[in-house]
């Protein structure tokens, strides 16, 4: 179903929200908004899943809801942008989030783990995402990890690596940590184009215990 009007169903091909109809979940304890958000009229729950259901018949895991990135009027998913950095090979293991940008869009963010005695540049990754990807797609900016946060069965944990590097964003703007000094490559978006006049700006930041951010 339509992500955003679960009334309407998706043609084959497209994505949208898995729903699920079984006698297993009856709600969240003790938080009926949360609640009526995911079950609707019928018995049917919003299992939070974004499918593509392919020519065969089966479905195809998109990503999660929560996880979407939207950036100027467009959705894009994670998983795909996740998939066109890691057969990078410099690239060890990536996770793709999406922070806060002007006019409450999101930035796609490529958080990186190199492979040893690898270096990765925001254009490397940008030229090369461009041959499967969307140009509204493609990272705005890397953050280069010395560790990848996963869960104990190995799931790679995009929320806290969206946390750290919210923190990291914080403390850089703040600049008064003791985190050392490392650089987030930024792809400037067009209205800091216009206001700097330049194809490219930057500015030092601090970053967490797990990553290295830096600006160019």
């Amino acid at each position: 179903m339509d992500p955003e009007d679960v009334e309407r169903e998706v043609a084959p091909g497209e994505v949208g929200e898995l729903l699920a109809r079984a006698p297993v979940f009856s709600g969240y304890w003790d938080n009926p908004e949360e609640s009526a958000e995911v079950l609707l009229d019928g018995g049917w729950l919003r299992t939070g899943d974004l499918v593509r259901q392919e020519a065969d018949g089966f479905y195809v895991i998109a990503d999660r809801r929560k996880e979407l990135i939207i950036s100027g009027g467009f959705n894009i998913y994670p998983t795909e942008v996740e998939a066109a950095v890691r057969s990078m090979p410099q690239v060890e293991d990536v996770a793709v989030v999406g922070l806060p940008a002007e006019a409450g869009n999101e930035s796609v963010v490529a958080a990186i783990l190199p492979k040893e005695g690898q270096t990765v540049t925001l254009e490397q990754v940008r030229e090369w995402a461009a041959k499967n990807l969307s140009n509204y797609a493609l990272p705005r900016q890397i953050a280069i990890l010395t560790e990848m946060p996963r869960s104990q069965i190995g799931k790679v944990l995009r929320r806290v690596v969206r946390d750290e590097l919210l923190a990291a964003r914080e403390a850089a703007s703040g600049a008064a940590t003791a985190a050392a000094v490392s650089i987030v490559e930024h792809f400037p978006g067009r209205s800091e184009r216009k206001d700097s006049g330049q194809q490219e700006g930057g500015q030092d930041g601090k970053a967490g215990p797990h990553n290295n951010t830096a600006s160019r």
